[in-house]
């Protein structure tokens, strides 16, 4: 009697994306590694300058996104179902309480350290 095995999948990589996105990192983080001095003034007056003129668009958005999903939530479009119909859920609402709770704890972390 022989054991099957659950079959593998292969990852693969989308090279032209991943060419891209390595790019798009290097052309921006290479020059502010290498002119340190110049390219910090530069990013706070660009993030001044921003969060100035274009703030309240920030505020906005969020109030417009929180806004959109009490929205699809309570509409008929709240009751579809993500995934097949014979999937099940695989985490209960503690466990998703407990990874939304990780997640805020985890980015405050970051942003303070």
């Amino acid at each position: 009697m022989s054991e099957q095995s659950a079959p593998s999948k292969k990852f693969e990589i989308d090279k032209p994306m991943f060419i891209g996105i390595i790019a798009a990192i290097l052309l921006i983080a290479v020059p502010i590694i290498g002119f340190n001095k110049t390219a910090a003034p530069f990013i706070i007056e660009m993030y001044d300058s921003v969060t100035s003129k274009a703030g309240f668009l920030y505020i906005w958005y969020g109030a417009i996104v929180m806004v959109f999903i009490i929205w699809l939530a309570s509409s008929k479009y709240g009751n579809i179902r993500l995934g097949g119909d014979k999937d099940s859920i695989e985490f209960s609402k503690l466990s998703w309480i407990g990874m939304l709770f990780s997640a805020g704890v985890g980015a405050g972390l970051l942003y303070w350290a």
